[in-house]
């Protein structure tokens, strides 16, 4: 009989317990050895000093030589802006009766025969009076903000209820930018009207 059978059994456990713990923290040390990236050769070679000096100054031979004659990359990618963008928008001519800029009533009025002709040149010079020249696009925001979708009848409401003592009184206070609040009432309420004077005196309606 082996006297000491009873004290084998938990020995064994314990050996195979630290065996095994063993082999794992070989097995994890070796996956984490070969997942991290390798060195560069030239690092390796450094650090183990077997690099000869010629070979490290060589150039790399694998390093293509700047062409002389290659296009700027800004250049196709300028094309590829304008072709996104699309023509520029062209010019228009000028309203056949300009409108009258030399208050604010005057602007007023303008304003209410460009509307009843439905003139967007006339209406796009009351809203910008510097601009050299207009182009197509200004004519587009003209008709967007006067004309289409009712816009025509919004404003004649709003110029119907403008009182023309209000106007007098941007004269009267020297401003170079005076809103007016135009009581419209009901959905519409207060529509605020903006006028500015320009430094050569022209007034317009500020958008």
């Amino acid at each position: 009989m082996n006297r000491g059978g009873g004290k084998t059994g938990p020995a064994r456990t314990a050996a195979r317990f630290l065996l095994a713990s063993l082999l794992a923290s070989s097995w994890l040390a070796f996956g984490l050895g070969a997942c991290s990236p390798a060195s560069p050769s030239g690092a390796g070679a450094a650090g183990r000093g077997d690099a000869s000096p010629r070979e490290a100054a060589a150039p790399a031979a694998d390093a293509p030589a700047p062409d002389a004659g290659a296009a700027p990359a800004a250049a196709p990618l300028a094309e590829d802006l304008a072709r996104a963008l699309g023509p520029a928008p062209r010019r228009v001519a000028e309203p056949v009766r300009r409108p009258d800029r030399t208050s604010p009533r005057a602007v007023v009025r303008s304003l209410e025969g460009a509307v009843e002709s439905r003139d967007p040149a006339a209406l796009a010079r009351l809203l910008d009076a510097r601009k050299p020249f207009l182009d197509e696009e200004d004519l587009a925001q003209a008709e967007r903000q006067f004309l289409r979708f009712g816009r025509d009848r919004h404003w004649r409401r709003v110029l119907a209820a403008l009182d023309p003592g209000e106007l007098e009184r941007i004269l009267e206070s020297g401003a170079a930018v005076a809103t007016v609040q135009v009581e419209v009432g009901g959905a519409l309420g207060q529509v605020p009207l903006t006028f500015e004077r320009s430094e050569e005196g022209a007034w317009t309606l500020r958008p």
